[in-house]
């Protein structure tokens, strides 16, 4: 297939795009064409208009409500994309938070798929704000790091992070826009996709079910490429829910051969498991050409036969989201390895980071002034009648939550149809 011998060029995702099967599937492709290391150089105005249509498509399917989680996804992230208006793209993350918890539970094995062109798609948007003249300051750190040498990367961070830099010292922007016409032109839409991607994350790692594994795997294979850029880290660490992390890496086993092997630099041999077995997952085509993988996978990785995507690549999915919380914790920043428990535990300074995190803050204002601030006729794709949206979020509550088939999870609770910021052991509700 062409797409795998050119995985780095926007213009080859544009096509794949096209023909995508699905909504988010075609947004996946769309956001990877901007993201990828040769990006599309026409897509700016030409995707901003297929952005256009798809939010058009999306608006006439609102009575889709099985779908309804997907649509509020690809609608949020539209906006971002397009610099929409920032109450509208708040609006449809809540109803994403709100429906994500039963949407995982719901879908099944689908979600192994969708799962990762969620978080692939949300990664994508902290890179594509920016201009050929004036690229993101997400692509500008990267495009340095992927500068040195492969053998210095991971010592030079090691030394950065060594310093102990002080933790915020590159603010995120928390102002909520009082009324429905501000748009992401005078606000920063790539600080809003951190908010986006944090609370995303935050949600999944309490969904303890074998389907969010690809989703996990993605965010930190995307965070330990962080830990080796620092520049782009200092933007984002403070927002990470580290503690979550940890339980849910602790909440992981292995097999005891691969414990073994957990503490190693190198990137899991894809003929570890015997010739013709290899350790390459289908979500590492999807991560394969985008900036950010450049620092997670070797040049030549990519050998041997994709492994089945089925529940049956679970011990390979915990097996990787292991050995990447080895790697996190080697940088002796925000998470560490107790050998002696055997357990991953939280740092101070991350700790500390997550009593300063703007993240629940900026989502409660926000959800306040939808509730609140009178909405004028909405335009195609800015939003829907939040009347219905709430009656309809009563009846999908009516429905109750599924038992996990993994680990008993009770995901019910009370809802007022009001959308506010509740975490609390085992669940967040929005």
């Amino acid at each position: 297939m062409i797409a795998d011998k050119s995985p780095t060029v926007g213009r080859i995702q544009l096509y794949l795009a096209i023909v995508a099967p699905s909504e988010l599937a075609q947004l996946f492709y769309y956001t990877k064409s901007l993201a990828c290391v040769e990006p599309f150089k026409v897509s700016g105005e030409n995707i901003l208009n297929l952005f256009d249509l798809l939010l058009e498509k999306q608006s006439k399917r609102r009575q889709d409500h099985g779908r309804r989680v997907t649509i509020a996804f690809v609608q949020a992230l539209c906006l971002i994309f397009k610099k929409g208006s920032v109450l509208c793209c708040f609006q449809h993350e809540f109803e994403f938070f709100s429906g994500l918890w039963d949407h995982v539970g719901e879908e099944g094995e689908a979600f192994i798929e969708e799962g990762a062109y969620i978080v692939c798609s949300i990664i994508a948007a902290l890179f594509i704000d920016g201009t050929a003249a004036r690229p993101s300051d997400f692509r500008v750190a990267y495009a340095a790091v992927l500068s040195e040498p492969a053998e210095l990367r991971i010592p030079s961070a090691r030394r950065f992070w060594g310093t102990k830099p002080k933790h915020g010292t590159i603010r995120l922007e928390g102002r909520v826009p009082s009324d429905w016409s501000t748009t992401f032109s005078s606000l920063n839409p790539t600080h809003h996709a951190v908010y986006l991607a944090t609370h995303t994350l935050s949600i999944l790692l309490k969904r303890t079910r074998k389907n969010v594994l690809p989703a996990i795997h993605a965010f930190l294979a995307f965070l330990w490429t962080l830990s080796l850029c620092p520049q782009a880290m200092l933007v984002l660490e403070t927002e990470v829910p580290w503690n979550e992390l940890v339980e849910f890496l602790n909440s992981l086993e292995c097999s005891e051969g691969y414990s073994k092997r957990l503490g190693r630099e190198s990137f899991p041999d894809p003929q570890i498991r015997g010739p013709g077995r290899s350790y390459l997952l289908p979500e590492d085509f999807q991560f394969r050409g985008q900036v950010w993988a450049d620092l997670y996978f070797p040049a030549e990785v990519f050998v041997g036969e994709l492994v089945e995507d089925t529940y049956g690549a679970y011990p390979l999915r915990v097996e990787r989201c292991l050995w990447l919380g080895h790697r996190i914790a080697s940088m002796n920043r925000w998470i560490k390895f107790n050998f002696s428990l055997y357990r991953f535990e939280v740092k101070d300074p991350a700790v500390q980071m997550e009593s300063s995190s703007k993240r629940a803050t900026v989502f409660k204002n926000a959800s306040d002034l939808v509730a609140s601030v009178s909405k004028p006729a909405a335009d195609v794709g800015q939003g829907s009648n939040g009347d219905e949206d709430n009656e309809n979020y009563e009846k999908r509550l009516e429905r109750g939550a599924r038992e996990d088939e993994w680990v008993g999870v009770d995901a019910n609770g009370e809802e007022d149809g009001h959308w506010e910021v509740v975490e609390h052991e085992g669940a967040v509700d929005i």
